[in-house]
């Protein structure tokens, strides 16, 4: 068996494993959406539902084909993202700083990985990430409440960015992230799927 599989297969055990103990959690801590006259939901339904998608992830690039550099950039940066986005679930942060953290996050994360790059391409490519970080996972959070929708994005982006990587025959880094993010999110759906059962939360 190939790491690549591995890798997916440890995502989406630990993702079917994971996520209904970060539903607990949110319970015990009262983390829950409330139904409201402007959803569809009649239920309380727990947040922290991206705590058990983040472990997944991280598990599956454990095991994964990946440097150590790029293995534990990824690691260092998503687990950067999951404490902000965990602190915006606790106590709400202000809109600007979080889109500050995500956008130095994002720069930060892409200056690493691309060490050794032509300089200019390296300047342009962290500029880049600085604006794409704050707008990818905002947009994600905002359909995070209707059932299935996040998690069925991320698997539609994941894939199609591992299979582009594999097919341009770079594979490495890109093929491996895709493959274990969309498992792990392959994993939150059985949770997600209308009617939901939890939300990945901030």
């Amino acid at each position: 068996m190939s790491r690549l599989v591995l890798a997916a297969i440890v995502s989406l055990v630990a993702s079917l494993l994971l996520i209904p103990v970060a539903g607990l959690l949110a319970r015990r801590l009262g983390m829950v959406v409330k139904p409201r006259q402007d959803r569809w939901g009649q239920r309380s339904i727990p947040t922290l539902g991206g705590l058990g998608i983040a472990g997944a992830i991280a598990a599956g690039l454990l095991v994964g084909p990946l440097s150590d550099l790029d293995r534990w950039a990824v690691i260092g940066v998503g687990a950067i993202m999951v404490g902000l986005g965990l602190i915006d679930d606790l106590r709400t942060l202000s809109p600007s700083f979080r889109l500050a953290a995500e956008a130095v996050a994002g720069a930060g994360f892409t200056l690493l990985v691309l060490d050794g790059t032509e300089p200019g391409l390296r300047l342009v490519a962290g500029a880049a990430a600085a604006i794409a970080f704050p707008l990818v996972v905002n947009a994600t959070n905002l359909v995070d409440n209707a059932d299935g929708s996040a998690a069925s994005l991320s698997v539609a982006t994941a894939v199609t960015l591992a299979l582009a990587a594999w097919m341009a025959g770079s594979g490495g880094s890109a093929t491996v992230l895709g493959v274990t993010v969309g498992a792990a999110c392959i994993g939150f759906i059985a949770y997600n799927r209308p009617p939901a059962r939890v939300f990945m939360g901030d």
